[in-house]
Formats: C-alpha cells, sequence, structure tokens
C-alpha cells in the first residue's frame, strides 16, 4: 500500500515541522511507544484505521 509509505516519509520530516508544545503528538507517541508500533504507524491507524488500499482496476 502506497499511503502508509507517504504518511512515514512525511512524519520522518518532523523536525521541519515546528509545532510548539504538541501535546496531541507527545501522547500519540506515548500510546505508540507503549503498543510497540511507530509513530508514522499509530497516525496513520488513526487516520485511515479501516483503509485496506484501493481496489485493482477492473480489465
Amino acid at each position: 500500500m502506497v499511503l502508509p509509505d507517504v504518511v512515514e516519509q512525511v512524519v520522518s520530516d518532523e523536525d521541519i515541522i515546528a509545532v510548539p508544545n504538541d501535546t496531541v503528538a507527545d501522547e500519540i507517541r506515548r500510546i505508540a511507544d507503549s503498543r510497540g508500533i511507530s509513530f508514522a504507524m499509530s497516525l496513520y491507524l488513526l487516520g485511515f484505521g479501516t483503509y485496506t488500499g484501493f481496489p485493482s482496476p477492473e480489465k
């Protein structure tokens, strides 16, 4: 699936995105760490919990 890769690329550059005192990101990071998943994956699951990919085009 392409979407998780794109999300990973965006959040891996989070140092570029300056958000002062972002408690939401801190909470997501804490939950992700407690579940043993990456920050990117936790954002993906939060935003796209039911996403299973796009259907293959019919021929």
